[in-house]
């Protein structure tokens, strides 16, 4: 990453806590602080959407309107999605982050993005970085605007998530996962669209949506196929009765389970048995 300012002389330990420098978004695709960061600070000039890796798979999109201000932790990896915005990503020495963010310490702590209010001045100054690195102006000119950018955005309140601010897309293969094996190891048990959306860590609506994106199907949907799967499994391969076979994929009836495998195999369970016996 280009950085916007790049000191003469490699700087000691004390004077790396008290430096903050920049990068423009522009040609950038994913964006990781070096380190002595406290803290990395998006500034879009222009509509964009950005995505946070969360154990190893790239997580919800957020959109940010122009002049959207996104606050992470120093450790996260963030990256644009779409169509690339202009603006910078600031990453904020340790020092600026303790004096200027304190009031975004429990936020950051708890690994919580922080969208701050839409600032005018901050929209402002972050159009100034941009224009200074892209005419190549002198460092000294960079590190102030920076300095002054860090101040005001300690004076701009933090905007809450609302759940509509996020657009999901598809359910990361990390939450697809642990969704798939919990249904498999409770497919004898009733499986709620809440159950599965709680071990997903997502609220059901927005987790039927994602879910669907990443599969084709509705949550409710897959439990019944896999159920059925499962049935045709244990009437292949086992003596038990078509009453066991349902109970052990989760239907309380046998009645109900004919009902629902003749709707999927067009035919019943026990006439598909006997098909796949004499086969």
């Amino acid at each position: 990453m280009k950085l916007c300012r790049s000191p003469a002389h490699p700087p000691s330990e004390s004077d790396r806590r008290f430096e903050s420098h920049c990068v423009a978004l522009e040609n950038v695709a994913e964006i990781a602080a070096p380190g002595g960061a406290g803290a990395i600070v998006l500034v879009v000039v222009g509509a964009c959407s950005v995505q946070r890796r969360v154990h190893g798979e790239w997580a919800e999109h957020l959109p940010l309107p122009d002049g959207g201000v996104l606050v992470a932790d120093s450790t996260d990896s963030i990256r644009l999605v779409g169509r690339v915005a202009n603006g910078v990503a600031v990453f904020v020495s340790s020092a600026a982050a303790i004096s200027h963010f304190g009031h975004l310490r429990d936020d950051l702590g708890s690994g919580r993005l922080v969208r701050l209010s839409l600032d005018a001045v901050v929209l402002s100054l972050a159009k100034v970085l941009v224009a200074a690195m892209r005419d190549g102006a002198d460092g000294m000119v960079t590190e102030n605007v920076i300095d002054i950018l860090v101040t005001r955005l300690g004076q701009v309140t933090r905007q809450p998530f609302g759940a509509e601010v996020f657009e999901r897309t598809t359910l990361p293969n990390w939450r697809l996962r642990r969704v798939i094996q919990h249904v498999d190891e409770r497919l004898d048990t009733g499986i709620s669209l809440a159950d599965m959306a709680a071990v997903a860590g997502l609220s059901a609506m927005h987790f039927a949506a994602q879910f669907r994106a990443a599969t084709g199907m509705r949550p409710h949907h897959y439990l019944v196929a896999r159920r059925i799967q499962h049935a045709k499994q244990l009437l292949h391969q086992s003596e038990h009765s078509v009453l066991d076979v349902a109970l052990a994929v989760g239907f309380r009836t046998q009645s109900h389970f004919t009902t629902v495998f003749k709707r999927h195999e067009s035919m019943t369970p026990a006439r598909w048995r006997r098909d796949r016996l004499a086969a």
